[in-house]
Order: structure tokens, then C-alpha cells, then sequence
């Protein structure tokens, strides 16, 4: 009986990551193998597009993504954004946190932000983020994300 409670909870651990498309609330969980590696990457992510057209307007991506293993995000902006104004995000109206716009290819204006301990906590107890950035004519345009999910879904990721 020992033995069946020890492989029972041992497949329970090693089963620590989401579901492939198991959803948060606003976030769902993937898997893909990290590039150049063997390694099984999870994370949460969520895609906010624009109601009249279904064009993607943002990507958030979060999970233990950086190649150190620490907790990051990476977010995908449209093309034909101004990039000299940057972009950044805000917990709840908090001080906002920039984000590095690493590249831009055909799916748009990718960018990468590290995740300290106190922003991850910033992330878990808020309502809403806000992705700032500025269009090609240096609008500030500022995306809500909705936070609804994300402890949960961010909890169940392996790091």
C-alpha cells in the first residue's frame, strides 16, 4: 500500500505543469519546446485583439522563459509602432516597468521583460495591467490586460 501512495504521489509531481490549453480565467497554458533544446517550455499567455477587424493588438506571454530559468514576459506589439518612446507596463495604475523591444518580424514587435519577485507579486494581487506603447504617430496607446487568472495560472507553472 506504501509503495502505491509513493508512485501515486511521485506521477503527481511530475505532472506540475498545465495542461496544454487548460485556461485561467483570461489566461490559457501551452507548451512548446524551447528552441534549440530538448526542453519542454510552459506558459501562460493571453491575445487581445481588436473587436472590428481580429487583429491582434497584443501577446503576453509569461512562464520561466529565460534561458537562466528566471520568470519573464514577452510581448508582441503590432507592427508600425514608434519605437524611440519604447513601451512598458503598469500594475493597477502603479509606476510602470519597461519592456525591451528585442525585434520586429512579420508577427509584429517582439519584447522581453524579466520578472522580479515583487513585480510577479504586483502581477498576482492586481486587477489589471496596462501595456503602453505609441503608434507610428507617437499616440500613446495603452492596452488593459485583464489579471483575472493569472495567479493561478502563473502558480502552476514549473519553474
Amino acid at each position: 500500500m506504501l509503495a502505491c501512495v509513493v508512485a501515486l504521489l511521485a506521477l503527481v509531481s511530475a505532472q506540475a505543469n498545465p495542461e496544454q490549453g487548460q485556461t485561467f480565467e483570461n489566461w490559457t497554458a501551452r507548451c512548446e519546446l524551447a528552441p534549440a533544446a530538448e526542453v519542454e517550455r510552459c506558459f501562460i499567455f493571453q491575445n487581445l485583439v481588436l473587436k472590428e477587424s481580429g487583429q491582434r493588438l497584443v501577446h503576453m506571454a509569461v512562464g520561466y522563459l529565460a534561458a537562466n530559468g528566471q520568470a519573464a514576459a514577452v510581448i508582441t506589439l503590432p507592427l508600425g509602432i514608434s519605437l524611440p518612446p519604447g513601451a512598458s507596463i503598469s500594475v493597477d495604475g502603479g509606476e510602470p516597468t519597461e519592456i525591451t523591444i528585442e525585434r520586429c518580424d512579420t508577427k509584429g514587435c517582439v519584447g522581453a521583460l524579466a520578472l522580479d519577485e515583487a513585480l510577479i507579486a504586483s502581477l498576482k494581487r492586481g486587477r489589471e495591467a496596462r501595456v503602453i506603447f505609441h503608434d507610428g504617430s507617437r499616440r500613446r496607446i495603452a492596452v488593459p490586460v485583464s489579471l483575472l487568472g493569472f495567479t493561478a495560472g502563473f502558480n502552476s507553472l514549473d519553474p
